[in-house]
């Protein structure tokens, strides 16, 4: 069975929602308008370490896929541009409205899930996000404003409820799943 069968999605949406965390992770790196090595870090972290998760959920499945597509020398860049073209995203400059893709796009397909994936999949990205805006900067300030405000847009964009997440028992709960524990 392809992974798109079993969570009831087409090739293409299982595509486009294992480019998610990719997305995140680009788009908060990127906000301050460099993208730094260190700030790449969290997301080959994340994606590994969920990869090996013994778990059957769509996040473990989508960070497979993932590591399959760096392993296989994919670029998930150009596999999100290539989205972004098929699709009538990209405007004459070659720039796309952030907004468009993350709620009529990323969030639809998410949404296609159950509450729990959903929800799993909901929490790795605030926490990749969260570790990637965390990851390089100066040690009095490390997250950059701009930074923060691309997560507070693509938090609300993605309806992920913050303060659930910030809580210390349920950051515990998600670095012990992570972690595969």
């Amino acid at each position: 069975m392809e992974l798109h069968e079993k969570w009831n999605l087409t090739p293409q949406e299982m595509e486009l929602i294992s480019l998610l965390p990719h997305h995140i992770a680009i788009q908060v790196a990127g906000a301050d308008g460099v993208i730094n090595p260190e700030e790449t870090t969290p997301y080959k972290v994340y994606r590994n370490l969920m990869s090996n998760n013994p778990n059957d959920s769509a996040l473990v499945d989508m960070c497979k896929l993932s590591l399959d597509r760096s392993e296989r020398g994919i670029n998930e860049a150009d596999l999100l541009t290539s989205y972004l073209n098929d699709n009538a995203l990209l405007d004459e400059d070659g720039l796309y409205y952030k907004k468009v893709l993350v709620v009529d796009h990323f969030l639809r397909v998410l949404n296609l899930f159950d509450d729990f994936n959903k929800d799993i999949i909901k929490e790795y990205v605030f926490n990749l996000g969260m570790d990637t805006a965390y990851s390089y900067g100066v040690p009095e300030s490390p997250m950059d404003d701009s930074e923060a405000d691309e997560l507070r847009k693509l938090f609300k964009w993605l309806e992920i409820d913050t303060d659930k997440y910030f809580d210390k028992k349920n950051r515990e709960k998600f670095f012990a799943y992570l972690n595969g524990e």
